[in-house]
C-alpha cells in the first residue's frame, strides 16, 4: 500500500491531481446536489480512504465497481437524498491510498475493508449497495459479517457469481501481466466514451454528461491508478474469463440470508437475465427487479433505479 501523492509529490503527480480536481468540480456542477468529502483512517487494513457523502437519513454505503470511483454513483445521489449516502473511493481509486492487489485474497480483503469503513464511520450497520465488483464486496461482507448489513442491494451483474463467463475480451486483456497496465496508460481521452458505451450501453452514455467522461479519464491518470486496476483484474480474471476459484457458488449464496434486491439491466453485457434468476433462486431472501438498462442501470434511469431501492428498503 502507498499513500496517495500529496503536495510533496513530483511535478507530474501534482499536475495530474490538479487536472483531476478541476474535472471533479466540473462533473459535480453537472448535478444539482450537495456533496461533502472527508478522509477516514482504517485500522485493519491500514488505509486512508476518501468518502463522498450526501443526503440525510438512514445510512447507505455505496461500493463502486472495480475500475471506477466513488462519484460513479453521483447520478443516483439527487434521487436518494432521504438516505445518508456514504460513497468511498475504494483502495487505489480516486483520492484514496494507492493499493497493489497482487497476492491479495479479494473476498476477505473486500469484507475487511467494508467492516473497517463502517467502524471508521461510527456505524454498527448500514444498507450496503454494490455494483459489479462492488457487489462482490457487498456479498462478501454479508456472508462474513451479516450483522453489519441491514439490507443488500446489488445493482448490475455482480462480478464472479456462479459459473458466469460473460466478460468481454478488452476486460480480459487487462488481466494479462504488463499488458493490462500498458493498455490503461496508453488509453486516450477520446477512447473514454467508447469504452463506457461498450460496458454500460449506448443509452447510458447518451444520458451521462460530457463531464463524466473527462472526470473518468482524469481519475485514471492519477499516479498508481493503472497499477491498481491491472493488479486487481489480474486477481479476478484470466484470458479465459473470471477465476472460478474465487466465484460465488450456489451453496455459498444460499448461506447469505440478508434481505437482498438485485436491480438488473436486461442488456447487461456482464450477465444475462437468466443468470440473475439463478442468483435469486440460490439466495434465501432475494428478489429481482429488471430495468431496460445496461450494466449500470442508474446511468440509464437514475430515478427508476432509486425508486426500486427505496421501495425495497422501505
Amino acid at each position: 500500500m502507498d499513500r496517495h501523492p500529496g503536495p510533496g509529490g513530483t511535478v507530474a503527480e501534482g499536475t495530474a491531481r490538479t487536472h483531476f480536481e478541476e474535472a471533479e468540480r466540473q462533473y459535480l456542477d453537472s448535478y444539482d446536489v450537495a456533496v461533502r468529502t472527508r478522509f477516514v483512517e482504517l485500522s485493519d487494513p491500514a488505509l486512508r480512504l476518501r468518502i463522498v457523502e450526501s443526503g440525510e437519513g438512514p445510512p447507505a454505503l455505496l461500493l463502486h465497481s472495480a475500475g471506477c470511483f466513488a462519484l460513479q454513483w453521483l447520478p443516483l445521489f439527487p434521487h436518494l437524498q432521504d438516505f445518508h449516502l456514504f460513497a468511498p473511493d475504494m483502495p487505489g481509486r480516486g483520492l484514496s491510498d494507492r493499493f497493489d492487489y497482487r497476492g491479495v485474497d479479494v473476498r476477505a480483503h473486500g469484507a475487511g475493508v467494508v467492516e473497517a469503513l463502517l467502524d471508521a464511520l461510527g456505524l454498527d450497520h448500514a444498507v450496503v449497495i454494490g455494483s459489479s465488483f462492488g457487489a462482490y464486496r457487498a456479498l462478501a461482507v454479508a456472508h462474513l459479517a451479516p450483522d453489519r448489513v441491514a439490507a443488500l442491494v446489488l445493482v448490475g451483474s455482480p462480478a464472479l457469481v456462479l459459473d458466469n463467463r460473460d466478460v468481454a475480451l478488452p476486460v480480459r486483456l487487462l488481466a494479462v501481466p504488463g499488458l493490462g497496465r500498458l493498455l490503461l496508460v496508453l488509453s486516450s481521452e477520446k477512447q473514454e466514451r467508447s469504452g463506457w458505451q461498450a460496458f454500460s450501453g449506448e443509452q447510458a452514455v447518451e444520458r451521462l454528461p460530457d463531464t463524466f467522461f473527462t472526470y473518468s479519464y482524469r481519475e485514471g491518470r492519477l499516479p498508481g491508478s493503472a497499477r491498481t486496476i491491472a493488479t486487481l483484474f489480474a486477481r479476478l480474471l484470466t484470458l479465459r474469463g473470471w477465476r472460478h476459484a474465487i466465484s460465488w457458488t450456489a451453496a455459498e449464496l444460499a448461506e447469505i440470508d440478508t434481505r437482498t434486491l438485485l436491480v438488473w439491466g436486461q442488456q447487461d453485457v456482464f450477465g444475462s437475465v437468466q443468470l440473475a434468476e439463478r442468483v435469486v433462486e440460490a439466495m434465501p431472501d432475494a428478489q429481482l427487479a429488471l430495468m431496460e438498462a445496461g450494466h449500470h442501470p442508474w446511468y440509464d434511469d437514475p430515478q427508476c433505479c432509486a425508486e426500486l431501492i427505496r421501495e425495497f428498503i422501505g
